[in-house]
């Protein structure tokens, strides 16, 4: 039996619209609407930009990576210490960040009691959480579902794991995703304007390199790997007018994650199984 972590792209989705829109707030773009080519959503007014997944995501060669044997927790409790206005406690569970910034009116209730509503708001993460005052219960949604919980400041937080007598291994996959982007400009807008498709384009693709970029990746278990120069692919419209548009395609790496139970199972819901030699006999109690 396995268990499989689907590769859901909507957090880095949604990660990659807000890094590209605010790449070019600073150059009077703010507002700047990034959407999805194939959706079915109408094109907003010029200026925006539309993404599209090109390929992917495939699994690269044979890269894969099997993790030790660990025992698959029950449940996870994480106890929210001390707090100091300004302090930015931040709980990573299965390798996504849940940050709190303190204000003067938290307590580690309120910031414990935070923490869970942004995960219990996250349709991808496969663990749910409750807060009793200050105590968080981090609980799988199955056998190995909660496979790594993080804490940051360590001095901040009491970690506790109570783990099952179910044995698992994880294996991981690195897969390959190629989004390419496309920028669209105000008509008459010269090329030297800070505004033109190709230069919002070449801004964007800065901001992508910058690593505090790279940082909000990293909280969605994504990383840009690699990203092509920008090109000018401007083009007349239906009446001749020339309409000013720029492309650089991202490549980007997303890990996907397989659960193995190690060991036999001997009962499934209440289902009794006994095996004699060859033969093995499922046995199912009277309703």
């Amino acid at each position: 039996m396995t268990i499989r972590k689907t590769i859901d792209l909507t957090r880095q989705q949604n990660a990659l619209r807000g890094v590209l829109a605010g790449a070019v707030d600073d150059v009077g773009a703010s507002g700047l609407q990034v959407i999805w080519a194939d959706s079915s959503v109408p094109r907003p007014a010029r200026p925006y930009a539309s993404l599209r997944i090109d390929s992917g995501p495939m699994m690269e060669g044979a890269l894969k990576e099997f993790l030790d044997v660990r025992q698959a927790p029950d449940d996870v409790t994480a106890t929210v210490g001390a707090v100091l206005v300004d302090d930015l406690l931040t709980l990573r569970v299965n390798g996504v960040s849940y940050r709190r910034t303190v204000t003067g009116i938290d307590t580690p209730t309120t910031v414990a009691a935070a923490i869970v509503a942004d995960i219990e708001a996250d349709a991808e993460q496969t663990a749910s959480a409750a807060n009793v005052g200050p105590i968080i219960t981090l609980t799988p949604d199955f056998v190995g579902a909660i496979f790594a919980v993080d804490e940051f400041p360590v001095a901040s937080w009491t970690i506790v794991e109570n783990p099952t007598t179910q044995d698992v291994t994880d294996m991981t996959a690195r897969n390959r995703m190629t989004i390419s982007v496309d920028v669209f400009q105000l008509a008459h807008v010269n090329i030297d304007n800070a505004q033109s498709a190709q230069l919002m384009a070449a801004r964007m693709r800065t901001v992508l390199d910058d690593p505090r970029s790279q940082a909000v990746f990293d909280d969605e278990r994504v990383a840009a790997m690699a990203i092509t120069p920008v090109q000018n692919v401007s083009a007349p419209d239906t009446g001749g007018e020339m309409q000013g548009q720029a492309n650089f395609d991202i490549d980007f790496h997303v890990t996907s994650l397989v659960t193995f139970p190690t060991d036999t199972i001997d009962s499934v819901a209440g289902i009794g199984i006994t095996i004699s030699g060859n033969v093995i006999t499922f046995t199912v109690p009277e309703p």
